[in-house]
């Protein structure tokens, strides 16, 4: 029992840190994190657990002492000779190496599922409009500081899933863990807290087109404040952060500086777009303005809706560039829906296929190609025959 304790307590403390962006922290002054978080207390496992059976060994000395003097009317000579006479040093000493190796084993295993624990999880869920059934149960964890792509043929409920994720659709059944909490379950106010750390870049961007592509940046800005008060309120919810304090908004000048550092990341000048709307803008221009706006917000999580549809093979290349570096300059962890095969190897360190309602394939982004899955492998290769039905096209050659 006490076993169980302290490993569940290391893991949640180490999980609340990486949740926390205190790993991201240590990382961030030159620190390894493994040495400063994860040595001391495999040698505090090594070390305490010994001891702790140490006391307990002396606790039941003491104890049996005082039922067999106290209870049972024996006198305190003979007991104390029989427990020396009882007592062999060799068995002492393998108990203590005993307890300091399960000490190592409970630590260790505590440490690793705390760092590796999914950022996102995604259990059993289900969702219908009407009688038609679009998740059957999609099962999915999305390790943290990873990048998943989700693939799938057109209709089979990718974008839901996204949808359901943010909170937008309601589903039917299942789970959506975010760092470990059900938002699903848990009390509205933490689950808008714990979505607060997501942020989306839709289909064909979404700008606001009754604003200008400067303004686009600075509405996300100025919702900064609050979205960071919320991120606040879940880890104060987790005991594992200070009072929310809602901070006051920047300056119209500190948030034009911010514009424009945000548009330079993306390849754009401030002088160029200023007075540009979105409507002026191409479609590669628009996808780079919705990946400022997203990364303005500074995200936990980084959802992706077909980020790269319908642009040519050289700006899908600069799209997908873009979102390396936003994962990697904030160290997101990233889900991301593409029909795009080369834009998923690219862009993903994990695949997953959709089909029919469930994933049916998860693995590594190297072996999308050669999964082994019939159905994943129809639709990377874009194979005409094979179990996804194709009859429409037959049918539609047929009625010409």
């Amino acid at each position: 029992m006490i076993a169980g304790r302290v490993g569940a307590a290391l893991a949640a403390n180490i999980g609340a840190m990486r949740v926390t962006d205190q790993i991201s922290a240590l990382r961030s002054l030159a620190i390894d994190p493994m040495r400063m978080q994860v040595t001391p207390r495999i040698l505090a496992g090594i070390i305490g657990f010994p001891i702790l059976v140490a006391l307990s060994d002396i606790l039941g000395v003491f104890g049996g002492f005082a039922v067999c003097v106290g209870k049972l009317g024996f006198t305190a000579v003979p007991y104390i000779h029989a427990t020396v006479e009882a007592l062999k040093y060799n068995d002492v000493f393998i108990g203590l190496i005993k307890a300091a190796v399960f000490g190592f084993m409970v630590t260790l295993f505590a440490c690793y599922y705390g760092y590796k624990s999914p950022s996102l999880r995604i259990r059993g869920l289900k969702k219908s409009f009407g009688n038609r059934e679009i998740l059957r149960g999609v099962d999915l964890d999305v390790p943290p500081g990873t990048s998943t792509v989700i693939i799938g043929g057109s209709g089979t409920g990718k974008s839901v899933l996204l949808r359901c994720l943010l909170g937008l659709e309601t589903p039917d059944a299942g789970s959506i863990e975010i760092d470990g909490i059900d938002v699903l379950s848990c009390r509205p106010a933490l689950a808008e807290a714990l979505r607060a750390e997501m942020g989306m870049l839709f289909q064909n961007a979404a700008l606001f087109d009754s604003i200008s592509i400067v303004e686009n940046i600075v509405f996300a800005l100025n919702a900064l404040p609050r979205i960071q008060y919320l991120r606040q309120k879940a880890r104060y919810a987790l005991h594992d952060g200070e009072k929310p304090k809602l901070l006051k908004p920047p300056s119209r000048e500190a948030l034009l500086e911010e514009a424009a550092s945000l548009l330079k990341r993306v390849g754009l000048k401030m002088d160029v777009v200023r007075d540009l709307y979105p409507s002026s803008a191409s479609g590669g221009m628009q996808r780079r303005i919705g990946i400022a706006r997203t990364m303005a917000l500074k995200p936990g999580i980084l959802l992706l809706d077909e980020p790269t549809a319908g642009l040519d093979p050289v700006m899908v290349a600069v799209i997908d560039e873009l979102i390396q570096k936003a994962g990697g300059n904030l160290r997101t962890t990233t889900l991301m829906i593409t029909h795009d095969m080369v834009s998923a190897r690219r862009v993903g360190d994990r695949a997953a296929m959709l089909y029919e309602g469930k994933i049916i394939w998860n693995g590594k982004i190297d072996r999308l190609l050669s999964s082994g899955n019939p159905v994943v492998e129809q639709f990377t290769h874009g194979l005409l025959n094979g179990p996804i039905n194709t009859d429409f096209i037959s049918e539609k050659k047929e009625g010409r």
